[in-house]
C-alpha cells in the first residue's frame, strides 16, 4: 500500500503550486547569492579615459606650480586574489600641449597595483600602486625641436565604483592622485576618469 501511495503523494506535491513557487523561490535566491559572491573572479582588465590637472615642484623653494589640464588614458589588468582583492599592473599616460610656450609634455607610469573592496558585497574600491615613471618633453625653438626624457619613480592612490551593466562588465568612474619623483623635480597629477571593467 505504501509503495503505491508514495508516487501519488510525490506527484501531488509536484502539482502543488505553492510548493513549486517555494522551491523556485529558493532556487532564485541561491543563484542570486552565488552571482553576487562570484562576480569578481579570475582574470580582469579595465581601460578608460579622463582629464587630469598636472602641477610640479622644482624643489627651488617656490612650491607647487599652478595646475595644467590635460588628457588621461589608462589600461590595467591582472588577477583576482579574492572577492575583496585584485592585483595587477597599470599603465597610465597624461599629456598636454603648452601652446603659448611651444612645447608638449607627457607623463607616463607603469605600476604594480592592488585594488581593494572594503565591503565584500560592495562595488566601491580603493587602490594603490608603485612603479616607474617617465617624463617626456618636446620643445620647439623656431625650426628646431628638442626632446628630453627623464625616468623616475611613481606612486598612485585612488578610489572608484563599479556600476554593473552585466554580470561581468561594469562602467567604472574613478578619482586618482598620481605622484612622480625625478632627480630634478616632482610631479603630481589629479585625474578624473571613466572606464569599462571586465571581470
Amino acid at each position: 500500500l505504501l509503495s503505491l501511495l508514495a508516487p501519488a503523494a510525490a506527484s501531488a506535491q509536484d502539482d502543488d503550486p505553492h510548493h513549486d513557487r517555494s522551491r523556485r523561490g529558493r532556487g532564485i535566491r541561491q543563484v542570486d547569492n552565488d552571482a553576487g559572491r562570484n562576480r569578481r573572479d579570475g582574470f580582469w582588465i579595465a581601460g578608460g579615459l579622463g582629464v587630469g590637472g598636472e602641477s610640479f615642484d622644482a624643489r627651488d623653494g617656490l612650491g607647487w606650480s599652478d595646475d595644467k589640464g590635460g588628457a588621461v588614458g589608462y589600461l590595467k589588468l591582472g588577477g583576482t586574489v579574492s572577492n575583496s582583492l585584485l592585483l595587477g599592473i597599470e599603465g597610465q599616460l597624461w599629456a598636454a600641449d603648452y601652446y603659448p610656450q611651444s612645447y608638449d609634455r607627457a607623463l607616463g607610469s607603469l605600476m604594480g597595483i592592488a585594488q581593494w573592496y572594503p565591503a565584500r558585497r560592495s562595488d566601491f574600491w580603493l587602490r594603490g600602486g608603485l612603479g616607474w615613471a617617465r617624463d617626456y618633453l618636446e620643445e620647439r625653438v623656431q625650426d628646431v625641436t628638442f626632446r628630453t626624457t627623464q625616468r623616475g619613480t611613481a606612486y598612485a592612490v585612488g578610489a572608484g565604483f563599479d556600476f554593473p551593466v552585466s554580470r561581468k562588465v561594469s562602467i567604472t568612474p574613478s578619482l586618482d592622485i598620481l605622484g612622480q619623483h625625478y632627480s630634478t623635480h616632482n610631479e603630481r597629477v589629479v585625474t578624473l576618469g571613466v572606464g569599462v571593467t571586465f571581470h
